[in-house]
This record gives structure tokens, C-alpha cells and sequence, in this order.
């Protein structure tokens, strides 16, 4: 039997077109955000999930995004994909899936779609103009995870979401502001239940 396989979308930052707004954002050192050396939860994702595949894509230009360079790397990578994947994104990464799925074809089943402290749109082209409905033809299992004190994506972002995905599998949180922690257990527990159903 083939190991269940998540394909991760990490998060980034997004800016419009003047170099002006990338370069104040990076004086305010909002990059210390995702800053290399902290362990965050997707670091401990192959621990958690020992015997899965997981494909923790590299987006270009983590810092200053663009939504037509995320989606070629994506669509490059695609063919490497399992015909049927488990697809998670954090914060711009959940905002990337979104939009793609919503707009453009993917060849593949979608087992499971897990959006953590998604953006509901934002620069650098990742503006959500089509209705998410059409992710739901291609994904019936879909779960999303906000925290009310998120202090980088508002929660009125989550309550888009919401509203546009009604089927969604909500998860709601107080306390766990950008899931910045090292652990995310429900997240874990999610997947390891959707993974029992499909055996």
C-alpha cells in the first residue's frame, strides 16, 4: 500500500510593485516571522507522520511573493505528485491553494484540503476573484484552522473562508496566534483520521 503523501505550502509575505514597500516591511523585520532556525510545526511534520511522504515544496521568493512565479514552481512540481494527495498550506500557502484550485485545473484527486491561517487574498497577485465553490468539486474534505488572536492574518480572513467554503470542517482556536508553536496536534490528529478512512 503507498504511503499517504501531503504536499506543504509554506507561508511567505506579499507586497505591491514599488521596491519602496518590500524594502520598509524588511527594515520592520516582519521576516523574523518564518526566521530560519525556528522550529515551527511543519519542521516536525516527518516525526509526526513517520511512515507518510511529505513534499515540502520551495516557493520562490519567500519574501516578496508573486502569485504567477507560485504557481509555475507548483504546476512544475506537479507531475511528481501522487495521483491522489493530501494538500496543506500555512498562512500565503494556504492563500496560493486557494486561488489555484479556484481558478486553474489540477489533474489529480484531492484527498484532503488543509488550510491553516490562510489570508483571504492579498498582494502580489494572490487576489481571490473566482468562487471557492469550485474547490469543493474538487475536494469534499476540507478543513480549516484559524486562531482568534491571529496578530498576521485578521479572523475576519477565516470568516471568508467560511462563508465561501460552508462544508469546510471548522477549526477554531484562542490562543494560538499564527500557529507559530513547534507542535500542532490537531492538525496531526486531523490527518491521521482522515488517513483511517481512506485505508
Amino acid at each position: 500500500m503507498k504511503k499517504p503523501q501531503i504536499i506543504y505550502v509554506h507561508g511567505g509575505e506579499s507586497f505591491d510593485h514599488t521596491w519602496e514597500g518590500f524594502s520598509s516591511v524588511v527594515k520592520k523585520n516582519l521576516k523574523n516571522i518564518f526566521k530560519s532556525g525556528a522550529i515551527r510545526w511543519p519542521d516536525n511534520l516527518n516525526r509526526e507522520l513517520p511512515s507518510w511522504s511529505i513534499v515540502k515544496l520551495k516557493m520562490p521568493g519567500k519574501y516578496n511573493a508573486k502569485y504567477i512565479d507560485w504557481k509555475r514552481h507548483f504546476e512544475s512540481e506537479i507531475n511528481g505528485f501522487e495521483k491522489d494527495v493530501i494538500l496543506l498550506g500555512w498562512s500565503l500557502g494556504a492563500n496560493f491553494l486557494a486561488k489555484y484550485l479556484s481558478e486553474s485545473y489540477y489533474p489529480g484527486k484531492i484527498k484532503a484540503l488543509h488550510l491553516v491561517a490562510g489570508c483571504y487574498g492579498c498582494a502580489g497577485g494572490f487576489g481571490i476573484h473566482k468562487k471557492l465553490q469550485n474547490i469543493s468539486n474538487k475536494c469534499e474534505n476540507i478543513h480549516l484552522y484559524h486562531s482568534k488572536d491571529d496578530f498576521v492574518v485578521d479572523f475576519k480572513d477565516f470568516e471568508k473562508y467560511k462563508k465561501m467554503l460552508p462544508k469546510a470542517n471548522l477549526h477554531i482556536f484562542k490562543d494560538r496566534n499564527h500557529f507559530l508553536q513547534s507542535d500542532f496536534p490537531e492538525l496531526i490528529e486531523s490527518l491521521k483520521v482522515i488517513s483511517m478512512k481512506l485505508k
